[in-house]
């Protein structure tokens, strides 16, 4: 992770992650409230980051990728006949946005409990990740 960047009273960064010789993952992540729309200017800062801080002038972006993770725990409302998965069910761990293993784990619960689901317990992601905000 490479914080030599902007920080616009934020935390932001850039990461590199080669697949080969020739192929690279470049992203910019922004851990932040910007609801400015004038600083989400994501193509200019890869590109000003490939060309001055990779030293990079002959390349050729071939896939773009956007999303925003909300880092945050949703409000728990008991809602009959719903459940909620996902960031929405608490899946997120907050220190890194990750959700993918957690949503596996409450899914197979999910689906192991189905048939008394309103009278088990609900299921939560271990508290050492809650404890990591």
């Amino acid at each position: 992770m490479d914080f030599d960047c902007d920080q616009r009273e934020s935390v932001h960064f850039f990461y590199t992650l080669p697949y080969s010789k020739d192929t690279a993952l470049v992203e910019t992540t922004w851990l932040s409230k910007i609801n400015d729309n004038s600083q989400k200017d994501y193509d200019k800062q890869i590109k000003d980051y490939i060309e001055n801080h990779l030293n990079l002038k002959d390349y050729k972006i071939i896939y773009k990728e956007e999303g925003a993770i909300p880092l945050f725990y949703p409000v728990d409302k008991n809602e009959k006949n719903k459940i909620n998965i996902g960031t929405a069910g608490g899946m997120t761990r907050l220190s890194t946005g990750y959700t993918f293993l957690n949503i596996q784990e409450h899914s197979k619960y999910i689906r192991e409990n189905i048939e008394n689901i309103a009278n088990v317990k609900k299921y939560k992601i271990s508290t050492k990740y809650q404890f990591f905000r």
